[in-house]
């Protein structure tokens, strides 16, 4: 590991089924914060892009653009749920595409009386 880490490191922790992600801020003027992220396999998902967003996003705030609270690498709580509602609705959508449908049952044809009584007298009914 190299050091010092690098300016767009964050803090992880857990506090019960809660991964909470601490993003300090960018230039030292800001202030940081932490948001809350489901200990889920949506949730890491969602904190990996949060992560490799932060590196992208340092090589823009090096060339003076961009950076700050509300953008991909530093979110707010209400953009992590939205992006997690978004993964869960596509989710659900991919779900529902792969699952056989059930086909629906045939109504039984009425028969009429003559095709019933040969059908009775070769025993077929």
């Amino acid at each position: 590991m190299k050091y010092p880490l690098p300016s767009y490191a964050a803090s992880i922790y857990i506090a019960g089924d809660t991964l909470w992600l601490g993003l300090p801020s960018w230039n030292g003027e800001d202030r940081g914060h932490s948001v809350p992220i489901p200990a889920t396999q949506a949730g890491l998902a969602e904190l990996l892009r949060i992560l490799q967003a932060r590196e992208r996003e340092q090589k823009s705030i090096e060339k003076k653009q961009g950076g700050g609270i509300g953008t991909d690498a530093s979110p707010t709580r209400g953009q992590i749920e939205a992006a997690l509602a978004r993964r869960e609705a596509f989710r659900k959508a991919r779900e529902a595409q792969a699952e056989p449908k059930p086909k629906p049952a045939r109504k039984p044809q009425p028969v009429d009386p003559i095709t019933e009584n040969i059908l009775k007298e070769l025993g077929i009914i």
